[in-house]
């Protein structure tokens, strides 16, 4: 289209500009909701103690089983859980917790890890 026939028809480039902006934004919005993380959506990971994030953060699935010598664990304590920590989103299904440590993913209720706060 040449910069005539564009004028003429109302289009500027400072137009075109601001409608990909803001289509941008709502299509990809779009694609979050077709992505499978819907709330009860049963085929999301819950996160595992091996996993690299997990190990970074030295979360563990029960928090009975997190180790003492654990620098990362100085201050931990059993009635710390991630059912009662503030990073947790609500839950997920029995059995899961949303958590802002691990998005996408999600964790079991009486896991812990290091980033753990009083919710």
């Amino acid at each position: 289209m040449s910069k005539n026939t564009a004028i003429k028809n109302g289009i500027t480039r400072r137009t075109l500009l601001q409608s990909a902006a803001a289509v941008v934004p709502v299509s990809l919005t779009g694609c979050a909701s077709l992505s499978g993380d819907s709330p009860a959506d049963d085929r999301i990971p819950l996160v595992r103690n091996s996993d690299p994030v997990a190990l970074a953060v030295a979360y563990h699935t029960d928090t009975r089983e997190v180790a003492a010598d654990n620098p990362l664990a100085a201050t931990h304590d059993v009635s710390q859980k991630c059912a009662n920590c503030i990073h947790g989103r609500g839950t997920d299904g029995p059995g899961r917790i949303v958590c802002g440590t691990f998005p996408g993913r999600r964790v079991s209720p009486n896991g812990w890890c290091s980033v753990w706060a009083q919710g």
